[in-house]
């Protein structure tokens, strides 16, 4: 798998120039010198009228074709011939027109050095394979033993066949060890652990008698005991080890304290051990011993014990162990009586400041009260008398009482506050608390008049609001800041004159807030009455008789000024508006142009720009030189949910052959197409394969079909040309239980998903034409037959060709033993070669072909077949040489605003079949190549996959299952073309020979 990088474009459009090739000019300027066709823009050479772009490549070193390429396709292949037997070597190569010097068309030669190999040569006895059949002297040799070491004796199991008794080779057998000369049956046997003379017995008749010394102390068990040529391992020449499992046990061992005779010698522990232990006298059983009176033994003796250090053997409360008590002894034998830290000892604590409280900050434990302690720890502040317990709490900064709490509120000099809940400087009366330091939300006045809200307060504004907001205890009063202007009405029709003004927080009597008013006098004259053409200002605007008056006439506007006015573009008035006229029959007020001068106006011409093709199917309408189709397509099925496995077919072929500039095609079958579907027409394959255009049904009559515009190209009656509906929807969803598939290409249509949307396509299924492109080659049961190459664009392929079908890969010719394996199929990448058991490249894969840009359309080509055994183990149809795999088909789709794909959108070759061994050597199938994606939409989202990826080539087998490196080759990639504006997501998931266009 590899990801190819992306080029990007969107969509195409083609240009026509008109000429006159009889006169040998054109209208743009450019000449014709050779009266071909085809001027000297596009003529490579206008002196020759068998050189331009419609001329068929010819093998003549000239680029007939005026592609840029010359002999392309049509040379052939040649194998150097080294030693001149008229087979040349498959590895050296060269394509040409006629066969070179010293090349020749057969590259079959095994070897090309030696003129007398070949294949087809006489097989002789000389280790070389004269035939090149694969096999080396075919049975003519005689079989000997391999005798390696030279000593006149071979080894019964290594024979080889030879055409002569040479160095290396012996007539007898019977060596028991071929790689030493001192190991044959005329050998005397010797006492070294081996056997000599080849009679199947070892070092018989000539042994000593050694001693199992199991520990490894250098001392034997006289008990265990073997015979041996030379000492063994494990084995000694003594016998006096009284303990063999022990490696500390033996005659030259130290004796220890462990209840065990350590050096053999007949006593155990006895007072010579090297670790016996010290032990004190205790004779007050508390643990710890008299150190003057001691005894040595492996073992504890009574009334002793291993440690000492009591200083009062007589008494068991004394001891290094005992607990030191205030009663005047020494308890813990460490020469001090009653001293700090006795475990009875009461706890001191210091008083530094004297006012009879100690902290804990230092402490003693002793038997007697410390100058300067306290038997209390209660003291907060040690360094200042006036801090204890229970002392005057004041407002200080200070813990005076030792509470925990420093100024709390019931200090002795603590002040009153009082809450000022909406934060605006003054306190409410009502709720208060005495503290030292002011609280949060407290003040220390108490002459707010409500503290929920902060803007009343005594320093407040008076406004109009309802409300006391200065605290001075009158609502709205005359000090309000921002009273109301009221007007006098004096006509009572709600709007005022503003000569007459009152200014107040409530509305007086007899007066309104609106000054509108522009004729006080009269009620009808207000801003809300109607406007009447009457030559007054009724709606008090500033205007008489305007625009919008309720018994004004209906105006047209005429912008193009041609007397007719837009329908939708009105307005109503007393008097008729400049640029306006009383009628609305202008089907365009921008422009009364004509431009195919036809005498309709474009606004009405359903072809404004004469091209034959309808304005509603025209991607360009003002343009002639433009008559393919908008990408989006026109809508007309609406929307389509696809949540299933769907089959899209509606497609036949053409009935013969269609030229350049035909109104009318004949198809096979009329009956699938609808007036104004949008129709593909693409040849799958012939001469004139790749070629498409797309038009529209404007008559169905039978079978035949007249369509705009009128064919653009000729197609062959010698070709398969498809011609398959486009469905046009609104929008097209595929979700992920949903798939799209179409018929398998069969020689006869098939193979192509294309549709448009007007608005969007999201795909979280699946889409795919995979393997429904060009046909892959035959294999065979058993070996009658040979294999085919893989289909192609040319068709058919033929059998038993090791070379491509152009894209289709090649097929082995049958033969024994060789697991020959079909080549790839090809298209936007070349497939790779079919190896067989050797590892020899056999067969070629397919060649690439179309364009980048996707201006021809083709599908991905087969994979040819694998090649059969034709010795008589592989006759039996169980043996099976695998199919070549079919190519990816052909996918289209179009959306207008954005294209969504978290799903799949496939065109992947088949990988070609395994081979199956029922006793023979059978090559495996090549992969079909990737087919050809092409995906356009302003907006492009690939956050899934789009594959056009080449399918592997199967394994060949023999009767044990793979059969050396024999295996097809694998398909080349397809192409993939993504048209857009934007792209989101990744396009890492674009697999295919990829370009992409970006506009």
């Amino acid at each position: 798998m590899r990801i190819i990088p992306l080029f990007f474009y969107f969509a195409c459009s083609s240009e026509t120039k008109i000429g006159n090739s009889d006169t040998g000019t054109i209208q743009d300027g450019y000449t014709d010198a050779d009266g071909d066709g085809f001027d000297s823009s596009e003529d490579c050479n206008d002196n020759d009228p068998q050189v331009h772009p419609s001329q068929e490549e010819v093998c003549d070193g000239v680029d007939n074709n005026c592609n840029g390429s010359i002999d392309e396709d049509v040379l052939s292949l040649y194998y150097v011939d080294s030693d001149g037997d008229g087979f040349g070597n498959p590895d050296i190569n060269m394509e040409s027109c006629s066969e070179p010097t010293g090349f020749v068309s057969i590259g079959t030669d095994c070897d090309d050095t030696q003129s007398q190999t070949y294949p087809g040569a006489s097989e002789i006895c000389d280790e070389q394979d004269n035939d090149c059949d694969g096999s080396i002297d075919n049975g003519l040799g005689e079989e000997y033993f391999i005798d390696e070491d030279g000593d006149g004796f071979g080894d019964d199991n290594q024979t080889m066949e030879a055409c002569d008794l040479r160095v290396g080779l012996s007539a007898l057998g019977g060596d028991c060890n071929d790689t030493d000369a001192s190991q044959n049956p005329l050998a005397q046997e010797e006492c070294d652990d081996i056997d000599n003379n080849c009679d199947g017995n070892i070092d018989e008749n000539v042994t000593n008698i050694y001693y199992l010394d199991f520990d490894a102390d250098g001392y034997g068990d006289p008990d265990q005991t073997t015979q041996a040529c030379m000492l063994p391992a494990g084995y000694v020449e003594t016998a006096d080890d009284c303990d063999d499992i022990e490696v500390l046990i033996h005659p030259n061992a130290e004796e220890i304290c462990d209840n065990i005779d350590n050096n053999c010698d007949g006593n155990i522990d006895d007072t010579s051990s090297i670790n016996a232990s010290i032990w004190y006298e205790d004779g007050d059983d508390d643990g710890y011993g008299n150190a003057s009176v001691t005894q040595v033994a492996c073992t504890l003796p009574t009334g002793f014990v291993p440690v000492m250090g009591d200083c009062n053997d007589n008494n068991e409360n004394i001891s290094p162990a005992a607990d030191e008590l205030c009663n005047g002894v020494d308890d813990n034998c460490d020469e001090e009586v009653d001293e700090e830290g006795s475990v009875d000892a009461p706890v001191w604590y210091l008083d530094a400041d004297g006012d009879g409280f100690g902290t804990t900050n230092t402490s003693i434990f002793t038997c007697t009260q410390p100058t300067g302690f306290q038997s209390n720890s209660t003291d907060c502040d040690d360094q200042d008398n006036d801090i204890y317990p229970q002392a005057p709490e004041y407002c200080n900064g200070e813990d005076d009482n030792c509470d925990g709490t420093i100024d709390e509120d019931h200090a002795i000099n603590a002040q009153t506050w009082y809450l000022d809940n909406d934060e605006d400087g003054y306190g409410d009366a009502a709720i208060l608390i005495m503290s030292c330091a002011q609280p949060v939300g407290h003040v220390s006045n108490l002459l707010d008049c409500d503290d929920s809200v902060d803007t009343i307060s005594p320093d407040a504004d008076e406004i109009c609001d309802g409300q006391d907001n200065d605290c001075d205890g009158q609502i709205d009063g005359a000090s309000a800041i921002d009273p109301n202007t009221w007007y006098a009405d004096a006509d009572g029709d709600g709007f005022g004159s503003m000569i007459y003004t009152t200014q107040s927080c409530d509305q007086p009597s007899g007066y309104v807030s609106d000054d509108q008013d522009c004729n006080d006098l009269e009620s009808t004259f207000n801003p809300d009455a109607d406007e009447i053409c009457d030559g007054s200002d009724n709606n008090c605007d500033g205007q008489i008789d305007e625009e919008g008056a309720i018994d004004g006439s209906i105006w047209y506007q005429d912008d193009d000024h041609d007397g007719l006015g837009d329908l939708s573009n009105t307005l109503e008035s007393c008097d008729q508006p400049p640029g306006y006229v009383d009628n609305g029959d202008d089907c365009d007020d921008s422009s009364s142009s004509d431009i195919d001068g036809d005498g309709t106006q474009d606004c009405s011409d359903d072809d404004i720009d004469g091209d034959g093709l309808r304005n509603i199917w025209d991607a360009a309408p003002e343009d002639e030189s433009i008559t393919r189709p908008p990408n989006s397509g026109t809508g007309a099925l609406g929307n389509t949910v696809i949540s299933t496995d769907v089959i899209w077919e509606e497609y036949t072929t053409l009935d013969g052959g269609a030229q350049s500039g035909n109104a009318v095609i004949s198809v096979i079958d009329g009956s699938i197409f609808s007036l104004e579907d949008e129709i593909l027409i693409l040849s799958q394959q012939g001469s004139d394969a790749g070629q498409y255009e797309t038009a529209f049904v404007v008559q169905i009559l039978g079978n035949q079909l007249e369509i705009e515009p009128n064919l653009t190209q000729s197609y062959s009656s010698q070709s398969t040309v498809l011609v398959q509906h486009i469905p046009h929807y609104q929008n097209i969803e595929v979700t992920s239980a949903g798939s799209i598939s179409t018929v398998s290409w069969d020689g006869n249509g098939g193979g192509v998903i294309i549709a448009r949307a007007t608005e969007s396509i999201v795909v979280d299924g699946v889409i795919t034409t995979s393997n429904q492109g060009f046909r892959g080659g035959n294999g065979v049961f058993g070996n009658s037959s040979d294999p085919t190459q893989g289909e192609s664009y040319q068709g058919l392929g033929q059998s038993g060709i090791t070379s491509t079908n152009l894209g289709g890969g090649g097929a082995y010719p049958r033969r024994s033993d060789n697991s020959d394996s079909g080549g790839g199929g090809g298209y936007g990448e070349s497939g790779t070669a079919g190896v067989n058991y050797y590892s020899s490249a056999v067969t070629s894969g397919g060649q690439s072909y179309g364009t980048a840009d996707l201006t021809s359309w083709f599908f991905g080509s087969g994979g040819g077949g694998g090649s059969p055994d034709t010795e008589g183990d592989g006759v039996s149809n169980s043996n099976y040489a695998g199919d070549g795999g079919a190519g990816g088909g052909l996918i289209s789709l179009f959306a207008g605003t954005e294209f969504t794909i978290s799903g799949s959108i496939l065109s992947n070759g088949k990988d070609g079949d395994d081979g199956v061994s029922g006793g023979g050597e059978v090559g495996a199938g090549g992969g079909g190549s990737g087919g050809m994606i092409y995906l356009a939409s302003p907006e492009l989202s690939i956050t899934g996959t789009v594959q056009a990826q080449g399918g592997t080539g199967g394994i060949g087998v023999g009767n044990s299952g793979p059969y050396g490196s024999a295996q097809g080759g694998n398909g080349g990639d397809g192409r993939v073309r993504l048209d857009y504006n934007n792209l989101t997501g990744t396009s890492s998931t674009t697999i295919g020979y990829t370009q992409s266009y970006n506009e």
